[in-house]
Formats: structure tokens, sequence, C-alpha cells
């Protein structure tokens, strides 16, 4: 395998093993844009802006 065949090889399973989740925008902070690990808080941890509710993920 050349080094670009490689490159690809290595792109093709990272698309395919997995990643961020689609969107987590409903997870960042509305003020300071922190997306936080874990389970999302109340209140942002960095600029104690109250945080969005989890919806589920529901549209």
């Amino acid at each position: 395998m050349g080094l670009d065949e490689d490159r690809a090889a290595v792109v093709r399973r990272e698309h395919v093993d997995g990643g961020d989740p689609t969107c987590r925008l409903s997870r960042l902070c509305p003020e300071c844009g922190l997306l936080p690990d874990g389970e999302p808080p109340a209140v942002c941890p960095r600029c104690g802006a109250d945080m969005p509710a989890d919806d589920g993920g529901a549209p």
C-alpha cells in the first residue's frame, strides 16, 4: 500500500468507526458556547448561564 492508500484507509475507518454525534448544538451553553462533558448541567460551569433543558434529542 502506498502512502495515499494508507491515508484513505484511515479516513474510511474513522468515518465508519464513529465520531461525534450528528448534532450537539442543543448541549452548548447559549452564552459562551461551552460543550460540557457528560450530562449537561443546569447552569454553565464556565459563565453561570442557564443551560438548555435536555429534551432527549426531540426535534
